[in-house]
């Protein structure tokens, strides 16, 4: 994994001499985002007990997101991954040090795509995000595992579906749970990109509560 890290880092870094970044707000070479205008993109209210970061009706963390989710954009979500790490550390305050202190990394669980969804896209976005916040995280404090959950039912888009309530039936035994022995006793951040009405993370936490983790985070980029 850390070769191949290095490797990704090596190919940004050539990437960037020859097609360097501008930054999606001011154009700025840099980042796809910049630090000034990370600070300032509008903050998102936690909506259904679920920790998001951004607002999705924001242009742009709406194209971020667009190029994260279908073009598989690593670079994109760098400079919103460190603000992610942030705030999961944020609400955990003394909680991770305690953790933290006893040789316990929290557990970060990407919300999962069906196989048919994944080979259709190619990869999760919510992995990238996981990943991204564990290597600015050098290791420290986070583990990925993205095997714990899987979806084992193919469901209709939840964007075409109306409600809660439809989407919450449409979910119904979608997700399955593995390895429980790696969450038991454990904090563990349930991540994905986009929230809207809460019920695929609603639907998630109920599997993952199987395991009698210490805590759940749900945790979105945007809402």
């Amino acid at each position: 994994m850390q070769l191949i890290d290095r490797l990704s880092t090596y190919l940004n870094s050539l990437l960037n001499l020859i097609l360097p970044q501008r930054c999606l707000s001011c154009k700025k070479i840099g980042e796809s985002i910049c630090e000034g205008c990370l600070l300032q993109l509008p903050k998102e209210s936690s909506p259904y007990g679920i920790t998001t970061i951004f607002s999705y009706s924001d242009p742009v963390i709406r194209k971020a997101i667009w190029l994260l989710k279908y073009k598989g954009g690593t670079a994109v979500v760098k400079p919103l991954a460190r603000v992610m790490h942030d705030r999961i550390l944020e609400e955990l305050s003394d909680t991770s040090e305690i953790m933290l202190n006893q040789g316990q990394k929290i557990v970060i669980v990407p919300v999962p795509l069906s196989k048919e969804r994944l080979k259709e896209r190619g990869f999760n976005q919510a992995e990238i995000i996981a990943r991204e916040i564990v290597i600015y995280d050098y290791g420290k404090s986070f583990v990925p595992e993205n095997s714990v959950l899987t979806k084992t039912k193919h469901t209709t888009s939840q964007v075409e579906t109306k409600n809660k309530t439809d989407r919450m039936r449409n979910l119904r035994g979608a997700f399955s749970l593995n390895h429980p022995e790696l969450i038991k006793d454990k904090i563990v951040i349930l991540l994905d990109d986009v929230t809207t009405t809460g019920a695929t993370m609603e639907e998630c936490t109920k599997v993952l509560k199987r395991a009698k983790p210490r805590k759940i985070i749900k945790l979105a980029l945007a809402h």
